[in-house]
């Protein structure tokens, strides 16, 4: 929900889209937790009444990463960050090297993407 609700934002905002719509593709994980997450995103995406959902399109589509290069890759990315969060929020001292080899590229990132800048600048 928070990553529809950060995508929606970031269409009215960031992209300065006047008339711009997205969709959100996900790898996915199992039958269960797919059916899980569909249904609370759709619960979200069209019962919400805090947020109205303008720009985002459709609940998520979940496809198999194996099929597709560009989730792939985005899988590889979120990955390599999730170990440098691993390592600064949690102190966990096993991604102290994915810290040290990215932790440029992350911060040049983190100043220019939203809600980034307070979880990843030091």
């Amino acid at each position: 929900q928070g990553l529809m609700e950060q995508y929606e934002r970031f269409l009215k905002q960031v992209a300065g889209l006047a008339q711009g719509r997205g969709i959100i593709v996900l790898d996915e994980r199992g039958a269960g937790q797919d059916e899980n997450l569909l249904a609370s995103a759709q619960s979200h995406l069209y019962g919400n009444q805090r947020l109205l959902f303008e720009r985002l399109v459709e609940v998520p589509l979940l496809v198999p990463s194996d099929w597709y290069h560009g989730v792939q890759a985005a899988d590889t990315i979120c990955r390599a960050i999730g170990s440098v969060y691993r390592y600064r929020l949690l102190n966990d001292a096993r991604f102290r090297k994915h810290d040290s080899r990215l932790d440029r590229l992350i911060d040049g990132l983190a100043r220019n993407i939203g809600n980034w800048k307070t979880v990843f600048i030091r």
